[in-house]
């Protein structure tokens, strides 16, 4: 009982983030203004990431759906595959960061993730994936696991 209670008060602490470390699966403990300052410094990177003026969403909806009726018009999708890889309420992709601790312990850097659960192309990504599985496995870099690659 004490465990859970304890759980639950540092699952409702809002000075803190909880977030599973980049490698070696352990849980993250972090002061929350360190790791939005760190997320700042993760997006101000001009070289990977770029504000945008607008939300390019309701554009991209449109052109996704317009080349998708295409591909349906042109035999290159079944109407099922369209259905399926057309999302009718997408959300907006989320970032977020994993601590490095194992780089430093003290001031971790993070490891940008975007997730993009429900956003527009999640889909897709899905049906992509479904025909370059069996050819990434006769690439000549492709290994199988982290086992594989030690030995």
């Amino acid at each position: 009982m004490k465990e859970k209670k304890a759980l639950s008060e540092l699952n409702n602490n809002r000075d803190i983030v909880i977030r599973s470390a980049d490698k070696g699966g352990g849980i993250i403990l972090q002061n929350k203004t360190d790791y939005v300052q760190e997320a700042h410094k993760i997006l101000m990177d001009k070289v990977y990431y770029e504000p945008l003026p607008w939300n390019p969403i309701t554009g991209d909806i449109k052109e996704l759906e317009l080349m998708l009726k295409q591909a349906e018009g042109n035999g290159i999708l079944m109407k099922k595959e369209r259905e399926f890889i057309t999302i009718n309420h997408p959300t907006t992709a989320t970032f977020y960061h994993l601590p490095k601790i194992h780089k430093n312990t003290k001031n971790p850097p993070g490891r940008p993730i975007i997730s993009g659960i429900n956003s527009l192309t999640c889909n897709l990504s899905h049906y992509v994936d479904l025909f370059l599985q069996k050819h990434v496995t006769n690439l000549p870099s492709y290994l199988r696991d982290s086992a594989q690659l030690i030995y």
